[in-house]
């Protein structure tokens, strides 16, 4: 998979992946789009999945 991401966003993922057993990238919709009166903060549970909890694999 290749990313474009800016030189924070490259360093903040590789910091990630050294510590992370696994790594799972999301594509969310562009910030323009969202509209911040009507949910508030942005809620990962509206991805759907299941929570896998640390160390269960």
């Amino acid at each position: 998979m290749t990313l474009a991401l800016t030189a924070q966003d490259s360093l903040a993922v590789t910091y990630a992946s050294a510590f992370a057993a696994d790594l799972r990238v999301v594509k969310l919709p562009p910030v323009s789009t969202q509209d911040p009166s009507s949910d508030g903060p942005y809620d990962a549970n509206k991805l759907g999945g299941k929570a896998v909890p640390e160390g269960s694999k």
